[in-house]
């Protein structure tokens, strides 16, 4: 097992712990930690394409990836426009 499939393994754990504290209540879906720790898991997820690419699931990571960080975007921009009115 390479470095890079122990760092997408870890990355998983990271990613599934995140749904698990979603779905337990314990994390909410709009907190920017949550969209952190998702592009965390997933980042390291991907990582694990460069040893042996799975192209489908290199898709689903990347949009992944892509909406947690409209997720954080999101969340950043609604706490920035109400300070300024």
């Amino acid at each position: 097992m390479g470095v890079f499939t122990l760092i997408g393994l870890a990355g998983a754990d990271i990613f599934i712990g995140s749904y698990l504290l979603l779905a337990m209540g314990r994390l909410s879906s709009g907190a920017p930690l949550y969209y952190g720790l998702n592009l965390l898991g997933i980042g390291m997820a991907l990582s694990s394409h460069l040893q042996d690419l799975n192209i489908a699931s290199a898709i689903i990571q990347s949009f992944v990836f892509g909406i947690s960080l409209l997720g954080l975007w999101r969340w950043r921009r609604e706490r920035v426009i109400p300070e300024r009115a």
